[in-house]
């Protein structure tokens, strides 16, 4: 099975071409199906400064999740394919691996050298630090699903993440990942605004 991967990856909120001119195209706004780059091309990465977004009065479409009266200071989209022999059952479980997350390594532009991305990484039962469980299961990645895990950047630190399924099908899942940071000291999540993030991914 191929399966393409298009993600809305990074918006930072505070709560080439003529689509380039509109701001970004979120998938699920899309009336067809969207043009991915082929599995053995470069993903597709766009960058918009709060002020190109200011200036196609540009407003996040309702079926990203996103708070409607947000405003974004910048916003990257990374889409892309590859492909993965197994069903998306298979993968849905390597989604739901946070302990995975320890492992995997990045290029530094900074210290120009390959490191950890997380020195520590787990699954919640809620937005506790404390309430460590098993990486998620495939079941479990439904729609409606609210879940949470804990994540210690190397870059950035202690954060929490919220993973809400907006759709979850055979062929395809779509989640909003609302990023917060814990309070100094406690093991609960900040309210201030935060970061958002839709992934969505689609089998071909």
């Amino acid at each position: 099975m191929r399966l393409h991967h298009a993600a809305l990856a990074v918006a930072l909120l505070l709560v080439e071409s003529p689509a380039q001119a509109l701001g970004p195209q979120s998938p699920c706004a899309l009336a067809g199906a969207p043009a991915y780059p082929s599995p053995d091309a470069p993903p597709t990465i766009r960058i918009w400064q709060g002020k190109e977004l200011d200036q196609v009065n540009w407003h996040a479409p309702s079926c990203t999740g996103w708070p409607e009266e947000s405003r974004s200071r910048l916003i990257v989209t990374l889409s892309g394919s590859f492909h993965f022999d197994g069903p998306m059952s298979a993968l849905l479980a390597r989604v739901g691996t946070i302990s995975a997350l320890r492992s995997i390594q990045y290029w530094s532009t900074t210290d120009r050298k390959w490191g950890p991305l997380s020195n520590d990484a787990s699954a919640l039962t809620g937005p506790d630090s404390k309430s460590r469980r098993a990486d998620f299961s495939a079941s479990e990645l439904v729609k409606g699903a609210e879940l949470y895990y804990w994540e210690d950047d190397t870059r950035t630190g202690p954060a929490f993440i919220t993973y809400e399924c907006l759709k979850a099908r055979p062929s395809a899942l779509s989640c909003l990942a609302k990023t917060l940071r814990p309070y100094g000291g406690t093991g609960s999540p900040c309210s201030s605004p935060a970061p958002f993030s839709r992934y969505s991914l689609s089998s071909m």
